[in-house]
């Protein structure tokens, strides 16, 4: 008798934690930065995967058959929105997406106020490409392949701007899970007092570099750029790994001389002989800057972000310095 009513409550018991875990929310991730600022959120409340793996960003991201599983199956999906993942926009206009499942789009949820505007984010690269020749159509059609809406995307560069998503995710996740609403709620406020403590870095660390002119390779920072005052002249997005007329290149080497450019900086895993050239003919330095789009090393966690931001830190200060 005593061996049947243990054996029940071990029975019970299970089935109890078989349905909670069923329960438990499931939320996608489409890249590295969503995925920390949820993962940090969620952290012991729900599952958070996410999308893209390796090195693969937002922008090489190919939606597969397994992909679109691993969508259908979650419960809520996080992305950063502002036509940065189009593909995901297709899949719900097309009925692709299963019913139920819900969206959050950071980017389109977040006061506009605190976006900048495409136009505005190209400004930088325009001044870059004066006297461009007009041979170069394989970089223009590069060029279009990167446009994006009416807002630049690139929102998770400023950790002012990533508190504010985390904010967002927050109240998302209360919504859809009331009983786990202070659980959420404190994991968010201690994540962000870490993203309040990196801006206090960054923006004190910074300000001795603020006035030292440089060139990015791709139109990515910014929110960065804005948020601590950096002096980013120009970009080489447009002539990437590319062929350029002697023309252009003098062109860029004299505006680069003129402007007092100090440093160009590009991904740690790409090269750019123009950077390159650019870097031994002007006598400059070639940094690295992530647009943490992908992972550099180490796992995938909460941390990751922090980490790269750091990393980011520590390249301009020893190329700028």
């Amino acid at each position: 008798m005593n061996f049947f009513r243990i054996s029940l409550a071990t029975l019970l018991l299970a089935a109890f934690s078989l349905s909670a875990k069923a329960a438990e929310l499931k939320v996608v991730t489409t890249f590295l930065p969503v995925h920390c600022w949820t993962a940090a959120v969620a952290s012991g409340q729900a599952q958070v995967e996410n999308l893209m793996e390796g090195t693969v960003g937002p922008h090489e991201f190919q939606l597969a058959p397994s992909h679109l599983r691993k969508l259908n199956g979650a419960d809520l999906i996080v992305c950063i929105g502002l036509e940065l993942e189009p593909w995901l926009e297709t899949m719900i206009e097309k009925g692709s997406l299963k019913k139920g499942v819900q969206v959050l789009n950071l980017g389109e949820t977040l006061d506009k106020k605190l976006l900048i505007s495409s136009e505005e984010g190209e400004e930088a690269s325009e001044a870059a490409h004066e006297g461009e020749d007009s041979h170069d159509s394989d970089a223009e059609d590069h060029d279009h392949a990167h446009e994006h809406g009416l807002y630049d995307p690139h929102i998770w560069l400023d950790p002012v701007l990533a508190q504010e998503c985390v904010k967002l995710i927050t109240a998302r996740l209360e919504q859809m899970a009331p009983e786990k609403a202070p659980a959420f709620r404190k994991n968010a406020e201690q994540y962000n007092q870490k993203l309040s403590q990196l801006d206090n870095v960054l923006k004190e660390s910074l300000k001795e570099v603020q006035q030292k002119p440089f060139y990015t390779q791709h139109d990515a920072f910014s929110y960065f750029n804005k948020r601590y005052g950096l002096k980013c002249v120009g970009v080489l997005q447009k002539v990437p790994d590319s062929d350029v007329s002697p023309r252009h290149l003098s062109a860029l080497l004299k505006k680069i001389k003129e402007e007092g450019v100090v440093a160009i900086f590009l991904p740690s895993k790409s090269a750019d002989r123009l950077a390159e050239r650019l870097a031994q003919d002007g006598k400059i330095k070639i940094g690295r800057l992530e647009t943490l789009e992908t992972l550099d090393e180490g796992p995938l966690n909460a941390d990751a972000y922090e980490r790269m931001m750091k990393g980011n830190l520590k390249a301009l200060l020893e190329s700028l310095k």
